[in-house]
């Protein structure tokens, strides 16, 4: 995995519903999908997983997130 240093996310204050992350662990991909909340007081947040279309919780302290710079 080769992160892009200006599209990792540090801290869930950096998140806005509609983001598109991937979730990173050990450079291997576990999870894609756009934010739907955050609880940036706990480091969780939640996506709408692109694969399955299920919600997922997501814990910063767990997993490398980066953004996805929007196409366009």
């Amino acid at each position: 995995m080769a992160l892009i240093e200006e599209h990792v996310v540090r801290n869930c204050r950096e998140l806005l519903v509609g983001d598109e992350i991937e979730a990173w662990h050990r450079n291997r991909l576990f999870h894609r999908g756009r934010v739907t909340n955050v609880l940036p007081d706990m480091g969780l947040f939640w996506i709408r997983d692109a694969q399955t279309g299920g919600r997922k919780l997501l814990d910063l302290g767990e997993l490398d997130i980066v953004r996805v710079p929007s196409r366009g």
